[in-house]
């Protein structure tokens, strides 16, 4: 395991994430590195949101599984390396609302009788 590794593991443990999420997050951070070939400690502002727009217009993720990247790579940036500059603007996807379902006069009408 690299160094990286364990500290990000080590911060995950202390911040109470659990062993599912601390997977997912390790997952999500090994797939940055794997696309440019390189540590995520070497990595600017620029190639994050690149490789986060990747993510969205090429992979086509969707917004929930969106989230577990964005979530996971902002902890290694914020938590691990202290470097927030990077992930700071970075926001999270707006959750999908579904509109509500609205009876006709007649089924109104039928509830009451």
């Amino acid at each position: 395991m690299s160094k990286l590794r364990e500290q990000m593991v080590a911060d995950l443990l202390l911040r109470g994430i659990t062993s599912g999420t601390q997977r997912t997050y390790l997952r999500e951070v090994s797939n940055l590195a794997k696309y440019f070939g390189k540590s995520p400690e070497d990595l600017s502002e620029e190639e994050v949101k690149e490789y986060l727009v990747h993510l969205m217009k090429d992979r086509k993720l969707s917004g929930g599984t969106y989230k577990y990247y964005v979530s996971g790579i902002k902890s290694l940036y914020k938590t691990t390396l202290k470097r927030e500059a990077v992930v700071e603007k970075i926001r999270y996807p707006k959750a999908k609302q579904k509109l509500p379902v609205v009876l006709d006069l007649s089924e109104v009408k039928a509830l009451f009788s």
